[in-house]
């Protein structure tokens, strides 16, 4: 334990929901991880949704509901300053030591909310951002607050150096945690599954995957595909899914409660992107010992595989996706390598590994003069 965390220091985090996506497992795994390193820990959730799962918060760290925003983040409305105002006394109130906000417009509206009162604020980058536009007037605010942030998380140097050659601002690369345990599966029978995991959004490219799955579903009859989340593209998917007559073969899973214990059963996993940031899934699958196969984004999966564990694609190509899965299932030897390889490399990802790394960041930061 740091010295700095003996004084237990209040982190506030901050997001729009507590379930759902990537960036708020990241949250719940870095909450968990300074709770038992002695912090005192608050979430701050924005809106609530009760279509979305929220994601398991352990006893002993508080959990504030602020509803100040509906579905569609509706910011600038009339009511704005109003909100801003809200957000700026209920932070406030909490006396926090430092204030980690999670995404682009939070980031901004936090930075907004806390602009004079001395509190330090930590934004963090979730997406790519040349490939998530703000719009001229958020980008303009962006480029306007992330001076004013104590600093500016990114996970991998791609996105902080595109952030740091538009703007002025003290910006970091570390990686995030995944919350992943690493164990040895190697002797685990595998169902012959190819399984994808994420919010049904057109960015995670799962049209992609069920294009190239049925280019070679005659060819490998006993093979399926799994995918497992939920969000607005489910009908169109289901279409997809109908028309090209994978229905037998292809299933759209919802949420599903425990997915870590699902890939440890699954033999193949794909992450079909058309861009990310640092994906927590692909992490996650690696961990149980899934052989990868992921689109080489412009950032992201590229620096999470390194060279060992899982295959990398073009992203967007269905001929090529579809034609690497054919391979692997066609080599069950070289699929139980890539998994041993993947477990391997997913260590360097745990919540042991990289949250020292960001109790070193906020130890700095704090004891550094503002």
């Amino acid at each position: 334990m740091s010295a700095s965390m003996e004084k237990r220091k209040r982190i506030v985090l901050v997001t729009s929901l507590l379930g759902g996506g990537g960036s708020e497992r990241v949250l719940v795994t870095m909450a968990r991880w300074w709770s038992e390193h002695g912090a005192d820990v608050v979430i701050v959730v924005l809106r609530s949704d009760p279509a979305i799962r929220d994601y398991d918060v352990p006893p002993g760290i508080e959990v504030r509901r602020l509803n100040l925003i509906g579905e569609r983040n509706a910011w600038w409305s009339p009511s704005q300053l109003t909100r801003l105002m809200r957000l700026r006394r209920e932070l406030k109130e909490l006396r926090p030591d430092v204030v980690i906000s999670f995404i682009d417009k939070l980031n901004v509206a936090v930075l907004l909310a806390l602009t004079g009162t001395g509190i330090p604020v930590v934004a963090t980058e979730h997406l790519a951002p040349w490939m998530n536009p703000l719009g001229a007037v958020w980008e303009r605010l962006r480029r306007l607050t992330y001076r004013r942030a104590t600093a500016v998380v990114s996970p991998t140097k791609r996105i902080t150096e595109w952030l740091a050659a538009r703007m002025s601002g003290n910006f970091v690369t570390l990686p995030y945690p995944a919350q992943i345990e690493i164990g040895d599966f190697s002797g685990a029978e595998r169902r012959k599954v190819v399984m994808a995991v994420g919010r049904l959004v057109p960015q995670k490219g799962f049209d992609i995957l069920i294009d190239a799955f049925g280019q070679i579903a005659t060819r490998v009859p006993e093979w399926t595909v799994e995918i497992a989340g939920e969000g607005p593209e489910r009908a169109a998917l289901t279409a997809q899914i109908r028309f090209a007559r994978l229905e037998e073969r292809v299933r759209l899973l919802g949420q599903v409660p425990d997915v870590a214990a699902r890939l440890r059963e699954t033999a193949i996993f794909v992450l079909p992107s058309r861009h990310e940031a640092f994906p927590m899934a692909l992490c996650e699958a690696m961990a149980a010992g899934c052989c990868v196969v992921a689109s080489d984004c412009p950032t992201g999966p590229q620096e999470i595989l390194n060279g060992h564990g899982g295959e990398l694609v073009v992203a967007g190509g269905r001929v090529e996706l579809a034609g690497c899965l054919e391979r692997l299932i066609g080599n069950p030897a070289r699929c139980k390598e890539l998994g041993r390889e993947a477990a391997a490399r997913a260590g360097e990802f745990t919540a042991r590994r990289v949250m020292p790394k960001w109790a070193g960041l906020l130890d700095g930061l704090l004891l550094a003069p503002r």
